[in-house]
Order: C-alpha cells, then structure tokens, then sequence
C-alpha cells in the first residue's frame, strides 16, 4: 500500500517536466516538442513491461504478485523520470522515429545495466557496498551523462523563446515537487522510522 501511494504521487511528476521543457521553448518548437516527449514516455512504457523491469532484477510486471507490480511500476517511474530529462535535452532537433529507436536502446544498453549493478542485490557495485537510495547515480547519473553525450550534437535553433506562462510553470514545479517525496520515500518500502527520516530530509532540501 505504501509503495502505490508514492506511485500515485510520483506519476503526475513525470508528466509536469516536460511542460517545463516545453514552457522553455518557441512557439515554433513547442508542439513538437511535447508530442516527441508524449512519444517517448509511451515507447519507455512498453520497454519497461516488455523487458526493462525484468533486467532490471524484478519479476515479470505483466504476471507478477500484486506486491511485485507495484514494486515494478515505482521502478518504472525512477526510470521514466530519467527519460524524461535527458530527452529534453534534444527533443527539439528530433523527431520521433528518433525516440523510438534510441529511447530502447538506451534502456537496454544504459539504463538497465547500471540499474543491476546498483540495486540488484547480487549487481557487482551493490556488493562492493555501492549505495543509491533513490537515483542519484542510477537515474541522474545515467540521464546526466547521456544528456552531455547528446548536447554535444545539438546545433542551435533560432526560434525566439516566447514568454513563459508563469501559471502553468507554477503548476509543474509544484507537480515535481509534491512529486519528490514518492521519489525519496518509496525506497523505504513503510512508512517506518527510516520514512520519517527521508520525510524530514526532504522537507530540508
């Protein structure tokens, strides 16, 4: 029960950065911009049930228990929230069919490995005492990273930035923040002494 209350609050996270994203951009670039965000989340699911959670060391999302599905689905936004920001970081210069290719393969040859080698129990980082409570490595290191590689390759587009609506900004980062403590407190598993700890903690950033 625990675990699907932080993924209730985590999933309207995932969709608020790229209206952020968005927000950021040119009228020219902004419907194309959300529509290649919406499409790489989506493609990012399917990964995920098809076989992202299964390399990741979890069980089969689609006939696991109930306990296992939702333990599957918060690893599922940890790793959609990376898809999302390093994505913003070339949303604009490609299209879709581009998302659709990489968005896979970085699952399979980026994500997953690094996300075994950390939170799997038997990964070879995890037993040399390597610890990642929520994502600091696994999810912003791997989107960080990535996000580096790829804006290397960005050219510059000249379409002005509009203004930004400062409501629907208020309203996204209000999302994300909300969103924050199903990210930190879902590793707890209960909401137990250590929950009240991360609680704390997050209220203190």
């Amino acid at each position: 029960m625990f675990e699907l209350v932080c993924f209730l609050i985590m999933l309207p996270m995932i969709f608020s950065v790229p209206i952020l994203y968005v927000g950021m951009l040119g009228q020219q670039g902004q419907e194309k911009a959300l529509l290649g965000m919406t499409v790489a989340i989506f493609v990012a699911i399917v990964c995920w049930f098809a076989f992202g959670n299964q390399l990741n060391g979890g069980a089969n999302i689609l006939f696991g228990s109930v306990s296992n599905i939702v333990t599957g689905l918060v690893q599922m936004e940890f790793y959609l929230y990376a898809i999302v920001m390093l994505i913003g970081t070339i949303v604009v210069t490609q299209g879709i069919r581009y998302f659709i290719g990489f968005v896979p393969l970085w699952t399979l040859l980026v994500y997953c490995p690094i996300a075994y080698l950390i939170w799997n129990d038997q990964g070879w980082l995890r037993q040399m005492g390597t610890l990642d409570f929520s994502g600091g490595i696994v999810v912003h290191l791997t989107a960080g990273l990535t996000s580096l590689v790829l804006a290397r390759k960005v050219q510059p587009i000249n379409d002005p930035i509009r203004e930004n609506d400062f409501r629907t900004n208020y309203a996204a980062t209000l999302m994300i923040m909300i969103g924050w403590f199903g990210f930190n407190l879902a590793p707890a598993g209960h909401f137990n002494q250590l929950a009240n700890q991360v609680l704390v903690n997050t209220l203190g950033r």
